[in-house]
């Protein structure tokens, strides 16, 4: 189907790069068309893998909740219900359905609005402060993981694999 959305942005881009050419474009106005292209830019670098990432993100912790649902019995019932709506965003309904990038988005809020509370319901002690330390290493993969935040995301895959 044509216009893909790359095609779109590029011809955005092309457009704003024609615009950016005025010589007598006002200074301004020059910063505000440099802001817009570079943001423009970023998003034509990562749309494609923002729906990959985030059903990696949600699976990463959806799992990582699971594992720490034992010492989380206050928020035992939310982590059963963030398991089963991730159960319901990845599994296709049909061969034709596909996954909705803004309910993944919405689940992986939820996610690490859950870790974040986690963080503080952990219990002291050497089995929370684990606990903590696995939810700081999920934080810090994902953001290095992120599409959307960096030019060159890193592969969660090949650091979340055992190496031999």
């Amino acid at each position: 189907m044509h216009p893909t959305p790359d095609e779109q942005l590029q011809a955005v881009l092309r457009r704003l790069d024609e615009v950016n050419a005025e010589p007598s474009l006002p200074p301004p106005a020059r910063e505000a068309l440099d802001d817009a292209r570079r943001l423009l830019r970023r998003l034509e670098r990562s749309w494609a893998q923002r729906l990959p990432f985030l059903l990696l993100d949600n699976h990463l912790a959806v799992e990582l909740l699971r594992s720490l649902a034992p010492l989380l019995p206050d928020l035992s019932a939310e982590i059963d219900a963030a398991t089963a709506e991730h159960s319901s965003v990845t599994a296709p309904t049909s061969p034709r359905s596909t996954v909705d990038e803004a309910t993944a988005h919405d689940l992986n809020k939820r996610l690490q609005g859950l870790l974040g509370r986690a963080v503080h319901l952990l219990p002291d002690g050497a089995e929370g402060d684990a606990g903590r330390a696995r939810i700081a290493d999920h934080l810090r993969s994902r953001l290095a993981a992120d599409p959307t935040l960096n030019r060159t995301p890193t592969d969660r895959r090949q650091r979340e694999e055992p190496h031999p």
